[in-house]
């Protein structure tokens, strides 16, 4: 159920900034990017909630669930103000929104979150290479990878501060979508 979540805040993510980069209007980008941002709100948050759940970490069940109220309060502002996204430029291909005040300190979460989580399965994944099964091992080992390359995801965020950068999230998605989707599967 978590990973399906996961799953569906990336695809609100990325099918809205596919909308969004090929909208013709600023007011329909402008409506795509803070709809798709939407979904990176909660990408975090839910992959942590997913962390807790694979790892067996009850300690961070009240981390994650205020992260979520803080979630739905971030919602409300991403729509009614401009503090996420105040406004979006062209780019050579196609509309990108440009951050707020709001967007930079999510930017610092969202790397937060991905160093703790990589640290908590690194860590995990070496004890379980000692005590656990092949499998076992296996399947943190492959969610290691996918963590680390699912974070290179987080570069789409330069764009959104000014710097020339193509937004390679949706290849990032896909690759740590395909890798954890095997380790849950066949590990």
């Amino acid at each position: 159920k978590i990973f399906s979540l996961l799953c569906l805040t990336m695809f609100i993510w990325l099918f809205s900034y596919g909308l969004m980069e090929t909208s013709t209007n600023y007011e329909q980008a402008l409506f795509f990017a803070r709809l798709g941002h939407s979904g990176v709100l909660f990408v975090p948050t839910v992959y942590l909630h997913f962390t807790r759940y694979l790892l067996k970490l009850p300690r961070l069940a009240s981390l994650y669930c205020l992260w979520y109220v803080l979630d739905v309060a971030a919602l409300y502002l991403m729509f009614s103000t401009g503090l996420f996204i105040p406004t979006i430029i062209q780019q050579p291909w196609g509309f990108y929104p440009m951050g707020g005040i709001c967007m930079v300190i999510e930017a610092m979460l969202v790397s937060t979150v991905a160093m703790v989580c990589w640290v908590l399965f690194v860590t995990t994944c070496r004890k379980a290479r000692l005590t656990e099964s092949f499998h076992e091992y296996n399947r943190l080992k492959y969610c290691c990878i996918a963590l680390t390359v699912f974070s290179l995801g987080a570069l789409d965020y330069l764009p959104k501060f000014g710097i020339r950068y193509y937004a390679l999230g949706f290849a990032t998605n896909a690759f740590f979508v395909s890798l954890i989707t095997y380790a849950i599967l066949v590990h």
